[in-house]
C-alpha cells in the first residue's frame, strides 16, 4: 500500500469535498466547499491535508487559517473543521499521520469546535485542552431597562486595532450577525452572534465580543436588538463570559467543548469567532 499526504488547495478542493460528501451524503459537495473555505483573510495557500492511498483520496483534514492577536502578539490560528479517514483504513496510523502533520507548526494556536466524541481523547493526547462552554439561556424581553446603553452601528468609527480587523473580516459573512452597543461612558462593544435553538425556539448565540468586561452590562441592549430586528426570542451566552446568572436567564445547558492548543495561551483568550461560524447556521441577515 502506497500513500502520501498532500496539501488541500483550490486546485484539488473539489476532490476533497466529493470525498466528504461520500462520508456525509446529506451534505452536497458544493455545501462542503462553502463551509471549508474561510470567509476572512487567511494565511497561506493550504486549506488542510489530503490522504492519498494507491492514488485514491482516502482521508482529509480541513483547517481554516487566520491571523489572531493574543495580547500584543500576532499568531497564526488553525481551526480544524473536518478529520476523516476511510473506515477500511482506520487503525493503520494514517489518521494519526494526518493530525501530526497538521499540528507541525508549534507556534500556531489550534482550535476545534464541538469535536466528535470519539476523537476527543485523541486530541487531548496530542496536547489539546478543553474549554467548558456551558451557557445561559436568556429570554429576550423589550421591557428590560437599558441603563444608559444604546445601539450604535458605527463599527468603523468606534473600533480600532484587532477589534476593527475582526469586524472587517466578518462584516460580509451572511452566517453571522453584528450588534454594536455604546455605553454611557462612551465605551463601545461589538458583539457577533450566530443562530441557535433551545427546545425548538430560535436564539442568538454570542460567539464574540470586542469588550468582554462590558458584555454583561450590554446584554439588555443586545437582547432588545436581536428581538426587534431578527425576531429571536432567546439569547445564549457562555457562563465563562458571564459568571453571574443574568436577569431573565431561564436555564443553563452543557454543550460540546471547544478544544485548543497553543503555547502561552489561556482558555479565556479563545473565543468562537473563528470556529463556530464555520458550521452551518442559517443566515442572520
Amino acid at each position: 500500500m502506497s500513500h502520501e499526504i498532500i496539501p488541500i488547495t483550490t486546485d484539488n478542493l473539489d476532490k476533497a469535498c466529493k470525498f466528504l460528501h461520500g462520508v456525509v451524503p446529506n451534505i452536497a459537495p458544493e455545501d462542503w466547499k462553502k463551509s471549508v473555505v474561510p470567509h476572512w483573510p487567511w494565511d497561506g495557500e493550504s486549506l488542510g491535508l489530503m490522504l492519498i492511498v494507491n492514488g485514491v483520496v482516502s482521508g482529509i483534514l480541513f483547517n481554516q487559517q487566520c491571523i489572531r492577536t493574543y495580547g500584543e502578539k500576532p499568531v497564526k490560528g488553525c481551526n480544524i473543521t473536518s478529520w476523516f479517514v476511510s473506515p477500511e483504513l482506520r487503525g493503520k496510523g494514517l489518521g494519526g499521520q494526518l493530525i501530526q502533520q497538521a499540528l507541525a507548526d508549534t507556534d500556531a494556536v489550534y482550535t476545534i469546535q464541538c469535536p466528535d466524541p470519539t476523537t476527543v481523547n485523541t486530541y487531548l493526547r496530542v496536547g489539546f485542552h478543553s474549554i467548558d462552554v456551558t451557557e445561559w439561556i436568556i429570554v429576550n424581553l423589550p421591557r428590560w431597562s437599558l441603563n444608559g446603553f444604546s445601539e450604535s452601528q458605527d463599527f468603523n468609527g468606534l473600533l480600532t486595532g484587532p477589534a476593527l480587523e475582526n469586524y472587517k473580516a466578518h462584516a460580509d459573512n451572511s452566517n453571522v450577525g453584528h450588534v454594536g452597543v455604546l455605553g454611557p461612558d462612551g465605551r463601545f462593544c461589538h458583539i457577533i452572534f450566530v443562530r441557535c435553538q433551545w427546545r425548538k425556539l430560535p436564539g442568538a448565540r454570542i460567539v464574540y465580543a470586542s469588550d468582554y468586561e462590558m458584555l454583561e452590562s450590554a446584554l439588555p441592549t443586545f437582547s432588545q436588538v436581536v428581538l426587534k430586528r431578527h425576531k429571536l426570542p432567546l439569547t445564549a451566552i457562555e457562563k465563562r463570559r458571564c459568571a453571574n446568572r443574568p436577569s431573565m436567564a431561564i436555564a443553563e445547558r452543557e454543550r460540546e467543548p471547544i478544544l485548543y492548543r497553543g503555547n502561552d495561551i489561556q482558555a479565556d483568550q479563545i473565543d468562537s469567532i473563528f470556529c463556530e461560524i464555520v458550521t452551518f447556521p442559517h443566515s442572520v441577515r
